[in-house]
């Protein structure tokens, strides 16, 4: 593969604090790259600096000439007023104009967007997938992508990887999402200081990242473990006052302070997080049992018919489309929605609903509600005010500890416990907000999407401390990665009313590929309706101006649309094989099955660019 863009020592500070330093990085054509590091690392920063939007304080970044690029951020500004066919358009309108409407036209089918549709009527993940809709559909040379996965629920996510997977150009992307990751990385690049260039690259997925990684520190300590005797031998040496009025002594006194420096740039940089969640050890066997559980909201079927019990140790996730009822079965757990309460406030609105069955807490039952919203936050508070209303330690495991030390356990440093919550980053307020959460024990700790803005190391450390929890847990995430290694069982909602029980996350999610293959037929209808009106219309048109079109243009036409219709089920199918968990772990097939889909991708995209001429030219 070729080189399509370099980037050569560049060198980024923010507020005085270096980001990265001389940072050298090349990609190439057609290949796929993940971008991780810590937050605050300058991930974003880069990527804007490669895009053109920000520069950089030194160093040079080259494109191939011509190159196409295409970026999407992580919050995207779409106008409100507009459809969403005209978003789209409006995107591609650097291309001819027979490629444009053959191009809209596919991508309303392939995202199933209903063209008329109002951008301001969408919801944060169709919001979200429209923007990438915008930057997938121009088909650049290379694509950028910050954080694609945020706001999009488990469909949504699992779409992207298969166009991501199907794309012939280069992507770049952002992210904190392991399982998104693993499925469609081809090199994975680490931005952090420890690293001697600043940054590690490592070719092949996450896992085979993971593994040089671990590799490169085994090395780097093994080198640490023997310049420290080294220079411990050294010091001892030094210590005996040795005579510099000889050439050799005083070479060796120079070798040993350059040991030394070289031993204090190796030492590991940073506080090491350090998450706890305390439980009461409770023995109860059954910390809360639910019977018959059904929530109904304005009238629509969240779920019905849950029974399930908790006891400690079980550690249940939460799965499912958004606005299935996730968030509102944990609120109902939490004590926030009573069965004696007929409505709830969402913002400016009051919302009906309906409660059925029955929820049995154990007496006394201790509850610690993580919400994705972060309300316990006040954010004109300080950050010691947050931690400690009152005096400046904490009490954890029956141990006072001081406010400064506390903080630290979380990355956050002395110097920010006089600062106002609402100026923390995400990261920031997600971490302060587990440090409030982990203050007193717990029988049962209720977490909806607690991985929000959290850095890959910051999301490890939070997965072994509640697998270390011993009283229960319910989890909310769309990190299914934090699913796969914390679930001992599964609730899936299918945003039809139902709710059922699965071992794990992978038997939910072979589950959900079944019933789609089952309902195959009727998805392929549903993709088609949006385009009827239009498609009746170009038949129309085509036989008022049958003259403006040979008699075997004419039947090619007339049959092009059941030739477009087996296109796409071709493509289906290898969608749905990229999309078999059994596939991701064999990077064989899983390079195979992409370049199948990327050669089916081809025929449908000609099949649609072809039918789009036909049309141009029926209408004379």
């Amino acid at each position: 593969m070729s080189v399509i863009v370099s980037a050569h020592e560049l060198s980024k500070t923010f507020s005085g604090e270096p980001l990265f330093s001389n940072l050298t990085l090349t990609l190439e054509d057609g290949e796929r790259t993940v971008l991780i590091g810590a937050n605050g690392c300058g991930k974003s920063t880069l990527v804007r600096i490669l895009v053109g939007l920000e520069e950089s304080d030194n160093g040079t970044v080259a494109f191939r000439k011509g190159c196409t690029r295409r970026f999407v951020a992580q919050q995207e500004k779409l106008s409100p007023g507009a459809t969403i066919e005209e978003v789209i358009n409006h995107s591609l309108s650097d291309i001819e104009e027979v490629e444009r409407a053959a191009r809209v036209s596919r991508w309303l089918r392939r995202a199933q967007l209903d063209p008329q549709q109002p951008v301001a009527g969408l919801s944060g993940g169709r919001t979200k997938q429209l923007a990438l809709v915008c930057a997938l559909a121009a088909e650049s040379e290379i694509l950028f992508l910050d954080e694609p996965t945020n706001h999009l629920d488990v469909d949504l996510v699992l779409w992207l990887e298969r166009e991501v997977l199907g794309r012939r150009g280069a992507t770049l992307v952002v992210s904190h999402d392991r399982y998104f990751i693993e499925r469609i990385a081809q090199r994975v690049i680490e931005i952090d200081r420890r690293y001697p260039d600043g940054a590690l690259s490592s070719r092949g997925s996450y896992s085979d990242f993971i593994e040089q990684r671990a590799n490169y520190f085994a090395a780097r300590d093994a080198q640490h473990a023997s310049l420290s005797n080294r220079v411990r031998r050294e010091v001892e040496w030094l210590r005996r006052g040795p005579k510099a009025r000889t050439t050799k002594s005083k070479g060796r006194i120079d070798a040993a302070h350059e040991m030394i420096s070289e031993l204090q740039q190796m030492a590991p940089s940073g506080e090491r997080l350090n998450f706890d969640f305390a439980s009461t050890d409770r023995k109860t066997r059954e910390l809360i049992r639910i019977d018959k559980l059904g929530i109904a909201i304005a009238g629509r079927q969240l779920f019905n018919d849950l029974s399930i019990v908790f006891g400690p140790g079980s550690r249940i996730a939460v799965v499912g489309p958004n606005g299935c009822g996730k968030s509102s079965m944990l609120k109902l757990l939490a004590g926030e929605l009573m069965e004696n309460q007929g409505a709830e406030n969402q913002g400016a609105m009051q919302v009906d609903w309906k409660i059925t069955g029955k929820v049995t807490p154990a007496l006394g039952l201790r509850v610690r509600y993580f919400d994705q919203h972060r309300q316990a936050l006040n954010p004109d508070l300080t950050v010691r005010q947050t931690l400690c209303p009152h005096g400046d330690s904490v009490v954890f495991n029956d141990k006072q500890i001081h406010v400064s030390g506390w903080a630290r356990r979380f990355k956050l440093q002395p110097a920010q416990l006089g600062i106002r919550v609402g100026s923390l980053s995400g990261g920031e307020q997600g971490r302060l907000l587990l440090a409030k959460f982990m203050v007193e024990p717990a029988d049962l700790l209720l977490l909806d999407e607690p991985t929000n803005d959290l850095d890959i190391q910051t999301l490890e450390v939070l997965e072994d401390a509640l697998i270390e929890f011993q009283g229960a847990m319910v989890l909310v995430s769309h990190d299914r990665y934090l699913v796969s290694r914390l679930a001992t069982t599964v609730i899936g909602f299918n945003g039809k009313g139902q709710a059922e029980l699965f071992a794990d996350y992978s038997q939910w999610e072979l589950s959900r590929s079944t019933n789609e293959r089952t309902n195959q037929d009727a998805s392929e209808a549903s993709s088609y309706r949006f385009q009827s009106d239009k498609r009746s219309s170009a038949s129309g048109s085509a036989r008022s101006n049958k003259k403006a079109l040979t008699y075997a243009e004419r039947i090619e036409l007339e049959g092009i649309e059941e030739k477009i219709a087996q296109a796409e089920q071709k493509r289906e199918e290898v969608e749905q094989l990229l999309s078999s968990p059994a596939l991701s772990a064999d990077h064989i097939k899983l390079s195979e099955a992409s370049t199948a889909l990327s050669e089916q991708e081809k025929v449908v995209e000609e099949l649609y660019t072809r039918w789009a001429e036909l049309e141009m030219k029926a209408k004379g």
